[in-house]
């Protein structure tokens, strides 16, 4: 890795989800198993005796994905050093410009002017103005946000695809438009590895994010929870939930070293989470990041372009056990995350409904 890449590695923040269960996958034979079997390339025969993550990411990986097209940049390259020198600024940026913002939130928490919860939800805004007004300044990515905006919000698992180290501060840019004024607070869990830098334990320790710590043992290979952390974590998601908060989980647990090749496991806790609470599950959809910052380190920064979306769905409706969770995820969120379109209204509408 190169000096100016770990340099980015290190103040970048990272979602990392988290993996509480291993739950065995047996789908029904009905409607779903055709959607399963059209867009995500499973099988109603499918009966694994036991979990084994690397099968389970050849289930849900989209069925045109056998062979990965090398990357291709549409952009000359002049353009592409221009944009990547324009990302590195707007970073840097925010390393200034973040403390100093949150700086009046913090002196009004230690004078007890906030309570913790108003004080981590400011916090939380501060951060998403600082990095929605940076990208407006220094606008190195063309940023498409396709919100879902209810009226009146309910306590939600939120649950998204991960593609890059860039995916954070697309959240908090687009956070505002994608669920509206009116949002509900939100809390996120993150790999606790992050905190070595102090920008990142500045932001997530004062909005109160939830962190669990794991060995970095690299995109695409299995998690490795440090028990007394993940133990932590959960007793902390449970007085988040218990304060109020939304949760945000990454289900996939990492990023995503192949995201042109469809989702990676996809993993049951924001299920488990969902049914404990009585939560309906939103689903946040990812594309383009990586072609900005890719998660496999080969490729990097080497931009091959610029063009972002994010999109929020409805809730999930008659989310019964994992099977319809996995499914829905792996065919809507997968979908978008690798090609950046959605499925044919209708599909959307019966794994939703």
């Amino acid at each position: 890795m190169k000096p100016y890449q770990y340099f980015l590695f290190v103040i970048t923040s990272e979602i990392i989800c988290v993996r509480p269960l291993q739950i065995f996958y047996h789908p029904r034979t009905n409607r779903r198993s055709l959607l399963l079997q059209r867009h995500v390339g499973l099988s109603h025969n499918i009966s694994p005796p036991e979990y084994d993550a690397s099968k389970h990411h050849n289930q849900i990986a989209t069925a045109y994905t056998d062979e990965i097209s090398p990357v291709r940049s549409n952009l000359s390259k002049f353009e592409s050093a221009w944009i990547k020198h324009c990302m590195i600024a707007y970073i840097a940026h925010m390393c200034v410009a973040l403390p100093l913002c949150l700086l009046p939130t913090f002196i009004k928490s230690k004078l007890h002017v906030l309570t913790k919860a108003e004080s981590e939800n400011e916090a939380l805004r501060v951060g998403q103005a600082c990095a929605r007004t940076l990208l407006a300044l220094i606008p190195f990515m063309n940023l498409k946000v396709i919100p879902y905006v209810s009226e009146h919000p309910v306590p939600t698992i939120w649950v998204s695809n991960h593609v890059s180290m860039l995916d954070t501060f697309v959240f908090l840019a687009a956070d505002e438009k994608l669920r509206g004024k009116n949002r509900r607070p939100l809390k996120t869990i993150y790999w606790k590895g992050l905190d070595a830098n102090p920008i990142c334990k500045v932001l997530f320790s004062m909005a109160g994010f939830i962190s669990v710590d794991m060995e970095a043992n690299g995109n695409g290979n299995p998690n490795q929870y440090h028990p007394q952390s993940f133990k932590q974590m959960l007793k902390d998601t449970k007085k988040a939930i218990g304060d109020g908060f939304d949760i945000l989980i990454l289900p996939e647990g990492q990023l995503n070293p192949n995201p042109e090749a469809g989702l990676q496991p996809v993993f049951p806790g924001a299920y488990v989470l969902a049914k404990s609470s009585n939560r309906p599950i939103q689903m946040v959809a990812l594309h383009g990041c990586h072609n900005l910052w890719h998660a496999d380190e080969s490729i990097g920064m080497s931009v091959t372009g610029n063009n972002v979306a994010i999109k929020a769905y409805p809730p999930l409706k008659n989310c019964d056990n994992y099977e319809d969770f996995l499914g829905a995820f792996s065919a809507i969120v997968g979908t978008f995350g690798s090609t950046g379109h959605d499925l044919p209204e209708e599909d959307i509408n019966e794994w939703l409904n």
